[in-house]
This record gives structure tokens, sequence and C-alpha cells, in this order.
């Protein structure tokens, strides 16, 4: 069976990645005031596990009713081993940087570094206004750039974390950031190839299970979190990782990875915005200005993408 022939529509894109972002954002802050007082291990674990269940039971409920487009796994082996490397990272990191820094901070810096990323993994021929691209990805590391200082001199809505906590939120922030650009880099190969996001996402996990798992259960934890927390963590998994990732999907499919590296950078507006219904956090002015800047590169970013290709002259008899 041969692939679907690969279809762009960047405003249906920015649609899907969009709502993504929004959903993600909100998990983030969510995620943030528990980790505070749930293991990292344990919660993601609990987390992923659900998720992977469900896509599983999708894939195998759409395989057994009626005829199914499924390609054979062994097609896309490759990308599919990258991405169990690139999830486990990314996602491990992204709550490690939200357990240590302020939510608008750590998803600032998470999509500072995206459009770099993409742009370096997209093939020459297809990549317009190289030039304007390189200068809105240097915007979004400027507005990373704001939100780090404020971070370390005490200025962000987070207060009293040790430098070397703030640092190590950073670090990881800026790995998850990395880590995700080349995984939807990845979602973006396997989708041209006519893989499903059902039997995709059914088979993302095993390495961040593995690892999570294997640490909550040395340390302890997995059972108790289970036990305190175990109906919010999965109904957080529905929310904040089954549905944005089937959102997610859909943009990649649709679009570009820098695209949807570009509209993920506006998220963290609407962190800060969800963030005012943490009671540990106040509003902070240079996380605003921060977040100000990456929201508006956001924007000039988008427009640029979505402008209309020029149509070529045509070549005149001679």
């Amino acid at each position: 069976m041969s692939p679907p022939a690969t279809v762009y529509r960047p405003l249906a894109a920015l649609c899907f990645v969009a709502a993504y972002a929004v959903l993600a954002a909100a998990n983030g802050v969510t995620a943030a005031m528990l980790l505070q007082e749930i293991d990292i291990a344990a919660f993601t674990f609990v987390s992923f596990l659900c998720a992977a269940l469900m896509f599983y039971g999708v894939r195998r409920y759409r395989e057994r009713n009626g005829p199914s487009q499924v390609l054979a796994l062994g097609l896309g082996r490759r990308e599919i081993a990258a991405l169990n490397v690139t999830t486990g990272l990314s996602w491990t990191l992204m709550y490690v940087a939200y357990a240590n820094l302020e939510p608008a901070v750590a998803a600032t810096l998470m999509c500072s570094v995206g459009p770099f990323v993409a742009i370096a993994f997209e093939n020459g021929s297809s990549t317009r206004r190289t030039p304007a691209r390189w200068a809105l990805a240097a915007g979004f590391v400027a507005g990373g750039a704001v939100l780090f200082y404020g971070s370390l001199s005490g200025r962000s809505a987070v207060v009293g974390f040790e430098q070397s906590r703030i640092l190590l939120g950073a670090a990881a922030a800026l790995g998850c950031g990395y880590f995700m650009t080349v995984s939807t880099v990845y979602l973006k190969r396997l989708s041209v190839r006519g893989f499903r996001t059902d039997q995709v996402m059914a088979h993302r996990f095993y390495m961040l299970l593995a690892v999570t798992g294997g640490y909550a259960l040395s340390q302890g934890t997995l059972m108790e979190t289970v036990l305190a927390h175990g109906a919010l963590i999965v109904g957080l998994s529905v929310v904040g990782v089954v549905i944005p990732m089937v959102l997610l999907q859909r943009g990649i499919t649709l679009g570009t990875p820098f695209l949807t590296m570009v509209v993920m950078a506006g998220a963290p507006l609407v962190s800060v915005v969800l963030q005012l219904f943490d009671g540990r956090l106040a509003v902070s002015p240079i996380s605003l200005i921060g977040v100000a800047m990456t929201f508006a590169v956001s924007v000039a970013a988008i427009r640029i993408v979505l402008a209309p290709v020029p149509k070529a002259a045509p070549a005149r008899a001679t």
C-alpha cells in the first residue's frame, strides 16, 4: 500500500497546533503546582501509562473493526526508535523545568530553541525567506533570555528558589525544547509515510515508561502517588496528554515543523494567564515583557509562513 500524498494546509495546521498549545499550557501550569508535592517520575509514569494504553486501545479497535489502512511498523522502525528517545527526554525534562521555574519562564525557554532546530532540519530547497526565519528565531531566544535573567535576579513570579535550582530548570527547559522539536520532525516523517496517530502513539512511550517507572519503583513513590493522586493524574493524562497529542499530530501532518514550533512559541502567553490561578504566583512585570516579546515574534513568524508564495513569471518564448 502506498502512503497518502502529503497535504500542506498551513491555516488548518495553525488552528490544530494553537489548540494544542492552549491545552499544553494548562497542563504545564497544573503540573507546576502538583510537582511541588508529587514525585516527578511517578507522576510522569502514571500519566503516560494511561496515555499509552488509550492509544493502544484505539489502535486495536480500529484494526479489528472495518478496513484499516495500517502500515507495518518495520517501515518506520528507525523513526519510532528515535521518537522513543526524544519523547522520553523531552517530557522528563519538561516536568523537571516546571518543577524548578515559573511556568511562563519554563514554557518560553522550551519554545525559544524550537525554531532554530526546525530550520536546521528543514530541506534547504523548501525553505522560503531563510534570513527572515533566522532573525525571528533569534527573537525567540531574546525573549527567553529576558525571562531567564528575571528568574536569576529574583524578579520572576516564583521567588525563593536557589540559583542552582533555577539553572537546573533552565537547562531542562532548553533540552526539552530541543528534543521536542526533533520529535516533531520524526512525527512529520512518519505522517508523510502514512502512519496514523494512534499507531505511532501506541509505540511512542516505551523508553519514557521504562525510565520513569523504574526510578519511581526504586524510590518507593509509585504506589503512594497512585493511591493519593491516581484519579487526578488520569484526568490530566486525558486532557493534558492524549487530546493535545492528537491535535499536535494533526497539525504536524498538515503543516511543517517550523510552523509548528513558531505557533507553540505563543503558548507562554496562555501560561501567564493561567498561572494567575496559582496562589503561589503573582504577576511578574519582567515575565510579561519576555512573554510579550516572544508572542510578537510568533505572530510575525506566522505571518511569514502563511504569506502566499509569489507565482513565477511565465517564461518568454525565444
